[in-house]
């Protein structure tokens, strides 16, 4: 059976008991069902993870941590995916299976045809989606949590890029496909919202460095695309 895995942004160490946070106990007790004595596995973003007993007194859940363990489970290719605003099933889509995929970065991306989000929605959106990071990296067994800027436009984020990343925009139309490339430690995926990049934009990143890449024949939905686009730059990783 799998042990269950949890992440308490708190200092550990072996010997301490720990009190778990009401997300956490809400998922282990209610959700998962768990029993004093069960093993658990909590994890604190540094790097690592501990195991450990879980202990329940009435609605009150604790861990006893009783040992830490080094895990290497991130990619050696740090992946930044920039990922243009879609519906919100699309867009948590994206963001959970990227995380599950091992994408250390991911910044939404407003673009012409981006699905609308207005500014006074925006911290409401990063909780929502720093929640699904969170349980992308549980149930993966990442410990280091990815980071998620916050939504900004296309253009301005183009006028940021620098000569030290590879960054790849894909576009059905373009003449070469996105290989893996194991030469490169660092990349950029630009994927585009439902209605995927206009002319303008494409023509735009071209002049800012960045390479036109396509993924097939078959045109991809936009989280189809993140999906394939991870999984091509990871490939014999």
């Amino acid at each position: 059976m799998r042990i269950p895995r949890a992440y308490l942004p708190a200092p550990m160490q072996p010997g301490q008991i720990i009190e778990l946070d009401q997300r956490v106990t809400h998922h282990l007790l209610n959700v998962l069902r768990l029993k004093s004595g069960n093993p658990i596995v909590l994890f604190n973003g540094e790097s690592g993870e501990y195991s450990a007993k879980l202990i329940i007194d009435k609605k009150i859940a604790r861990a006893e941590i009783t040992e830490y363990k080094t895990n290497n489970r991130e990619s050696p290719i740090a992946i930044h995916l920039l990922q243009g605003l879609s519906r919100n099933d699309r867009m948590d889509l994206a963001i959970q299976k990227s995380v599950e995929l091992g994408v250390r970065r991911i910044t939404p991306l407003i673009t012409e045809r981006s699905a609308a989000l207005p500014v006074n929605r925006y911290a409401k959106k990063m909780q929502h989606w720093q929640g699904i990071i969170i349980s992308a990296c549980e149930q993966s067994g990442r410990s280091i949590i990815p980071q998620i800027n916050e939504p900004v436009a296309f253009h301005t984020w183009l006028g940021t890029l620098t000569d030290n990343h590879y960054s790849y925009i894909l576009n059905p139309e373009a003449k070469k496909p996105l290989q893996n490339n194991t030469k490169n430690d660092t990349i950029n995926i630009i994927i585009g919202p439902e209605g995927g990049f206009s002319e303008q934009e494409i023509a735009t990143a071209i002049n800012q460095g960045c390479r036109t890449r396509h993924l097939g024949p078959r045109i991809l939905r936009t989280e189809t695309a993140a999906i394939a686009a991870i999984t091509i730059s990871l490939h014999q990783i």
